[in-house]
């Protein structure tokens, strides 16, 4: 099930079937001073068995896109991203907003 997968980024991969594969890029561009742009991709592949997953039997796919905007501040970076996943294949429901201020950790 894509729900537990976030293709924003795919930073945090919850439990999902015996095997996974995931494909992310990130494309980033400098705006102006500490001021960034980026557009992010994504790809997932689930399965139970490992033929399965090969071949495309009982196996899941799941893709993401999103835009970011990134500042360097001086208490960190503030982030803020708008994506989508096909994670209920409705467009509206799976769009996403997301606001980080600070560092991960």
């Amino acid at each position: 099930d894509c729900s537990h997968l976030t293709l924003d980024s795919a930073n945090y991969t919850m439990h999902s079937m015996d095997h996974l594969a995931v494909v992310n890029l990130d494309l980033r561009t400098k705006v102006y001073k500490n001021l960034y742009l980026s557009a992010l991709g994504g790809y997932a592949r689930m399965g139970q068995s490992l033929p399965e997953f090969f071949r495309g039997g009982m196996v899941r796919n799941c893709y993401g896109a999103a835009l970011k905007l990134s500042y360097n501040s001086v208490i960190g970076p503030i982030q803020c991203s708008v994506s989508w996943g096909n994670r209920t294949n409705t467009f509206k429901s799976d769009i996403g907003f997301y606001l980080s201020i600070g560092f991960v950790f």
